[in-house]
């Protein structure tokens, strides 16, 4: 299965994420309206251009990502950061497109990529001529294989949108592709556990209700609400093997300290944030061992859309 990271790297929710909002752009004196990646609301020539190039694209190797981000470069160069943020849309569609496909293949061939994942307390081990090739291809072209619960995958490797897109697009998408980047690379979930600490999913938090209330007509808006609203959900419940509480088979209820730290850590550093307010009556609930209380909040967050 693929697992897109970064978002996204809250799991497979954040990569299929819903597609961008419709968004009216005006840019180079020209009205540019895109809409998901529907070729047909294009009418800026440039966009055009540049879609019907992805859509000529071979959507099955590694190359074609960096061939789409050069002729990104070609087309757009010197054009205004609003016409590049519209243009990346579409760019991002066609790399998550064809993560998923080379995903699929990879999944599908019965060939041993463990040697693959760099262990850097272990020895290396040597590579066959078709691992090299392979992992440099990939490599090369925005995408690494990485592994999860023993299974081998290929996801993104966003230093190549860093190298051919950070220059030109809105100071806003850069902020936020550099987010994406940062997460992509710290990673997040592993076998139903959280694998960063909680006090750094509390700052991920804080960082997308920030960015999410400064930016709420973004284009990507829809996406980083989801990456907001998914994160809040994990601070406050936790996972199968990282829960933010325990209980007993006598019903007791024992509060994460990791969590409960976190928590402090929110209403400390960024108490009129929405967030706190949130936190605040769920660690109270925790700290008075009170299981119904807790569930109840996030019953109540869910139902006012808060969380998922």
């Amino acid at each position: 299965m693929y697992k897109l990271s970064l978002l996204i790297c809250v799991v497979a929710f954040v990569a299929c994420t819903s597609n961008p909002k419709e968004t009216n752009t005006q840019t180079d004196s020209t009205t540019v309206t895109t809409s998901s990646t529907d070729s047909a609301a294009v009418t800026n020539p440039k966009l055009s251009e540049y879609v019907q190039y992805l859509a000529n694209l071979n959507d099955s190797t590694a190359e074609s990502a960096t061939k789409a981000a050069q002729k990104f470069q070609e087309i757009f160069k010197g054009s205004s950061p609003a016409l590049c943020d519209s243009a990346f849309v579409f760019f991002n569609t066609f790399y998550e497109k064809l993560g998923t496909r080379l995903d699929e293949v990879h999944a599908s061939d019965t060939t041993n990529y463990d040697s693959l994942i760099v262990d850097p307390t272990a020895k290396p081990v040597p590579l066959s001529a078709k691992l090299t090739t392979y992992n440099q291809k990939l490599t090369q072209n925005g995408f690494q294989v990485a592994m999860t619960e023993g299974t081998t995958y290929i996801k993104q490797d966003r230093e190549l949108i860093a190298k051919w897109f950070y220059a030109m697009v809105s100071p806003t998408m850069k902020s936020y592709l550099t987010q994406l980047n940062k997460e992509n690379k710290e990673g997040f979930a592993e076998d139903a556990g959280i694998n960063i600490p909680i006090t750094s999913l509390a700052e991920r938090v804080i960082w997308w209700e920030n960015f999410n209330q400064t930016n709420p007509t973004f284009v990507f808006a829809e996406r980083s609400k989801d990456l907001y609203q998914n994160y809040l959900f994990y601070l406050l419940k936790g996972m199968d093997n990282t829960a933010s509480y325990y209980q007993d088979e006598a019903g007791k209820v024992t509060p994460d300290q990791e969590f409960m730290n976190a928590y402090t850590y929110v209403l400390s550093k960024h108490p009129n944030t929405e967030t706190a307010k949130l936190v605040k009556p769920f660690q109270a609930a925790l700290a008075q061992h009170d299981v119904k209380k807790a569930e109840s909040l996030l019953k109540q967050y869910q139902d006012q859309k808060i969380i998922q």
